[in-house]
């Protein structure tokens, strides 16, 4: 969203300069339209924005009696252009019965998910706060509408006179479609419950029939992108951290503080508003959307963003997480470097997209130095240049997961405003400038492992090899660009599936260099070579995967590498490039098929485990039971043992007693051992005092013979009483 001050400037321009536009239809994914225009010159775009934005007074003003009027809309696509474009839609609105525009009111408000503390405004009190929307109130263009400057009560909606009260923002929202709709509803819905120092604050809102609008807090000092790009004077380093800083924190409080994970989805200079002390805030949230949620790794949704800030992986799978707004981040960071735009046509060729131009510095110590703003003069701390270059190169890593956490990007930056190391007087610095001044005098410097491409009125000349070289730009002369000969790396994440219908992620790294023999070939056929390699990389992978199952992949992945390397060397032999290497150094399969592969895994294990443990105790049981029989035989062997014993000793006993004793049998021998044991065991009887035993005779009138001894005792008793 851009509540920017700076965008308010009303200047005059010759139409005259302007080209004709062509007005396109696109149908997108899904429900939704974008209407795409082709411009002319930049002043045409700045007179259509001046145009468009007060036009948005006539739909206003008009809006009861049904004439036609054109709106402010910003498009949003991918294949958008850095800056952002406004774009005209003439649209006509008829006029409705009341009933109808309360209806229509009531369901809109339903939609809304709104904060307690938002304040709700009539149309009427936010057309007096903003002057009836007067040229003079415009403020700029932001995500979805016009924005114009305004004055409230402070704690109330009512319009107060221009300089009391408090200061706001309001954003008209454009009538076009549905697409505007569901980003105001996002945005208030946001912006509602989310508070922070780093986001920008919504004040309140506004429903009644077909208008919506927004008010913010009023940022005074615009948005990040005019101080980079559109001012003559360059924003301090320390300024520039200050600012990168503040980013951060708003970027990690939505990932990791908020309730719930928000992915903000399009982070880039003209969404960071600036307070009156530089404190940077997060604007614009038509596009966020909440992050995955429980197991979920990603969100799946259609691409929207702008382009030269989306992270590539989104932009090839529509695979949305909070590692997409970090490499966002790292575009931006890299844009406040380098004062370059993350997208630039006007730019030499090989130097339109900051992100491939500026990698291969980013990690040489030498080189980078080149990358920084030259206004800057080499004011910028030696050290905090190194940490946000380590930094930018760290989020913009093409392996989502290899980019940092924003909170750990928050903790690299908090020192880097506070560093004083001035590079004005370092050694780098000063052969920068020995290098600058040397062009200036016709004279350049390529480095080694480098060729530069000389030009002679703008037609190719020569290639020129490691050295010093003299360039009489007077006679037209000039260096078009640099080509590195070093060997580079691109890795290509490439999602398909497998013949088994199983989703996988294919990461392929392609080494490759420039021919210096093909040096013209290398630097002039081609404008992007990563995404020519990474083009033939997807056709040879999605050709060769789905004729396999999950299993072979992993077996003949390097198969696949060398189909990949064949298709590329053939192909870019002709554009002055040779493949040095090429492997498939990971096979991803989707998470939800690793959870089940593991699942299946220890399921298979558990299984075996269960057949293992049943055996044992199946074992164990027999092994029981074969040793409770042998301990009972040995038990029956040793009483058998024992009774025998005790009948030799008998037999042995009565022999015995029999020959020392004439006369007598083995009866009389056994009743003699019979009484002899009774007299023992009642002898041990009587020796116990706890003994209460009683013995009873149990033969077949014993029971006779016991009532007669009771009988006969108690006779002898009752005499002896008598």
């Amino acid at each position: 969203m851009g509540l920017k001050a700076e965008d308010g400037k009303v200047e005059a321009w010759d139409i005259s300069k302007s080209k004709v536009r062509r007005k396109k239809k696109h149908k997108a994914d899904g429900d939704d339209d974008d209407d795409v225009e082709e411009e002319g010159s930049g002043c045409w775009v700045r007179l259509r924005f001046f145009g468009s934005c007060i036009s948005s007074r006539s739909k206003v003003d008009s809006s009861t009696s049904g004439t036609s009027a054109a709106h402010c809309g910003e498009i949003k696509s991918i294949n958008d252009t850095s800056r952002d474009q406004p774009t005209v839609t003439v649209v006509s609105s008829s006029t409705t019965s009341n009933t109808e525009s309360n209806a229509s009111t009531s369901k809109l408000e339903e939609e809304l998910k709104v904060a307690s503390r938002l304040r709700k405004f009539t149309f009427i009190d936010l057309k007096l706060a903003t002057r009836n929307f007067r040229p003079e109130s415009l403020l700029g263009e932001g995500g979805f509408g016009c924005v114009f400057k305004g004055w409230i009560e402070e704690n109330g909606t009512a319009p107060v006179k221009p300089g009391t009260g408090l200061t706001v923002a309001v954003k008209t929202l454009n009538h076009d479609g549905l697409q505007g709709h569901k980003e105001w509803l996002a945005e208030v819905n946001y912006l509602g419950d989310l508070v922070h120092p780093n986001l920008v604050k919504l004040i309140g809102y506004c429903i009644e029939d077909d208008q919506r609008l927004l008010v913010y807090e009023f940022m005074p000092r615009g948005s990040l992108e005019n101080h980079l790009f559109r001012r003559s004077l360059p924003l301090p380093w320390a300024i520039r951290m200050k600012i990168a800083l503040g980013a951060a924190k708003g970027l990690a409080f939505l990932h990791e503080e908020a309730e719930r994970p928000v992915i903000y989805r399009d982070f880039k200079t003209s969404n960071i508003l600036l307070d009156a002390d530089y404190n940077a805030k997060l604007s614009d949230f038509g596009l966020a959307k909440d992050g995955p949620e429980g197991d979920k790794t990603h969100v799946s949704t259609r691409v929207m963003g702008t382009y030269g800030y989306a992270a590539p992986e989104y932009v090839m799978t529509g695979h949305l997480t909070s590692r997409s707004d970090v490499y966002s981040f790292g575009v931006v960071l890299l844009e406040m470097l380098t004062g370059r735009r993350s997208m630039d046509k006007n730019r030499p060729n090989g130097e339109h997209n900051l992100v491939e131009w500026a990698r291969p510095h980013l990690g040489e110590r030498r080189r980078f130095y080149r990358l920084i703003d030259p206004r800057l003069e080499g004011h910028f701390s030696i050290k905090g240049v190194q940490k946000a270059a380590q930094l930018a190169a760290h989020c913009l890593s093409r392996d989502p997961k290899a980019r940092p956490l924003m909170s750990e990007v928050v903790e690299v930056l908090k020192p880097l405003p506070a560093l004083k190391d001035m590079a004005s007087s370092s050694y780098y610095f000063q052969t920068m400038q020995g290098d600058r001044m040397g062009q200036a005098l016709g004279c350049i410097q390529v480095d080694q492992s480098t060729v530069a491409i000389r030009e002679s009125f703008g037609k190719f000349d020569d290639v020129l090899q490691p050295g010093c070289h003299c360039l009489p730009w007077c006679l037209g002369s000039q260096v078009a660009g640099h080509l590195s000969l070093r060997v580079q790396q691109l890795d290509v994440r490439c999602e398909t599936k497998t013949k088994d219908n199983v989703f996988v992620t294919v990461v392929a790294s392609i080494q490759y260099r420039a021919l210096a023999e093909k040096a013209s070939d290398a630097f002039y056929k081609l404008s992007n070579t990563r995404g020519q390699i990474q083009s033939y990389v997807f056709d040879v992978i999605r050709a060769s995967v789905p004729k396999l199952d999950l299993d072979s992949t992993f077996e003949q992945k390097n198969d696949i590498a060398k189909a990949v390397e064949e298709e590329l060397e053939k192909a870019m032999s002709h554009y002055g490039f040779e493949i040095v290497q090429t492997l498939i150094v990971d096979i991803e399969p989707d998470e939800h098929v690793k959870r089940s592969m593991n699942e299946i895994n220890a399921a298979a294990r558990m299984r075996v485990a269960a057949s293992e443990k049943a055996e044992a105790e199946k074992i164990l049981q027999i092994k029981r039971a074969e040793g409770e029989a042998e301990s009972k035989y040995l038990s029956g062997l040793g009483i058998a043992r024992q009774r025998q014993a005790i009948v030799d000793g008998l037999r042995d006993s009565v022999l015995a007693f029999s020959e020392n004793v004439p006369g007598t049998t083995s009866k009389d021998v056994m009743d003699m051992v019979l009484v002899t044991q009774y007299f023992d065991t009642m002898k041990e009887i009587g020796a116990s005092s706890k003994s209460n035993s009683v013995f009873i005779p149990h033969g077949p009138g014993a029971v006779r013979d016991i009532a007669s001894q009771i009988r006969d005792g108690l006779l002898q008793g009752s005499s002896i009483q008598e």
